[in-house]
């Protein structure tokens, strides 16, 4: 005979989207929390916290699909410059990680800064993502002079392999902070 106990967890108000690991176990009562050894301690399937739809407006919507799999809606330069933001949006569930690039070119297409980063800084892989999902990923750019343009692109984590767009394998956004 099996007995099901039903909980409901309460996050905080600022929690952040992600992946976050759930465990569960028994411990007698009277000795919880400070009974160290609690005993068949589990590990559930990962809970998952979808992000709502950003309310922090866009410089300019791009609606750029990449590979039909990832989409960039749009971006925005935040704090003079030094922070780049990026909306995404899971066209379908793109089903492994992938890395977001960033490369800063001076005006001659010299690169003079980059950054690589899976979303969120890791925080929210795009293998979470379900058809739907909005991703704002905040990206603090590196100090660099001269910097005129900035290449935005994806790539697979595990082969190195850049996701296509009907532009190329990458987006040039001007830097107007």
């Amino acid at each position: 005979m099996g007995v099901t106990i039903r909980y409901q967890l309460s996050l905080p108000a600022d929690a952040l989207p992600g992946r976050y690991l759930v465990q569960a176990g028994l411990a007698p009562f009277r000795t919880w929390p400070d009974e160290p050894n609690v005993r068949g301690l589990t590990l559930l399937p990962p809970l998952v916290l979808r992000e709502p739809a950003e309310a922090l407006p866009l410089r300019e919507e791009l609606h750029l699909s990449f590979e039909g799999v990832i989409e960039l809606v749009g971006y925005n330069l935040l704090d003079e410059g030094d922070t780049l933001l990026l909306r995404w949006r899971a066209l379908a569930a793109p089903g492994r990680d992938y890395t977001v690039f960033i490369h800063l070119l001076d005006g001659i297409g010299r690169l003079v800064g980059q950054v690589d980063s899976p979303p969120r800084q890791g925080g929210y892989p795009t293998s979470l993502w379900e058809p739907g999902d909005q991703v704002t990923d905040r990206v603090t750019l590196p100090e660099a002079e001269g910097v005129r343009t900035v290449r935005v692109g994806l790539y697979d984590s595990q082969t190195g392999r850049r996701l296509l767009t009907p532009r190329g394998d990458s987006v040039d956004l001007p830097f107007r902070p």
